[in-house]
């Protein structure tokens, strides 16, 4: 997925392919989301 850098995914069948890169970008914005919490101040 060239607009996701590092987020790759592989498959036998085209079903198969969409399964996988609905996971791999659905798993690449949750950890990016992670990454980039907004600091709180206590």
């Amino acid at each position: 997925m060239p607009s996701l850098k590092g987020c790759h995914t592989q498959a036998k069948t085209m079903d198969e392919l969409l399964e996988r890169i609905t996971e791999a970008i659905e798993l690449y914005l949750e950890v990016e989301k992670e990454e980039f919490k907004p600091l709180e101040f206590v």
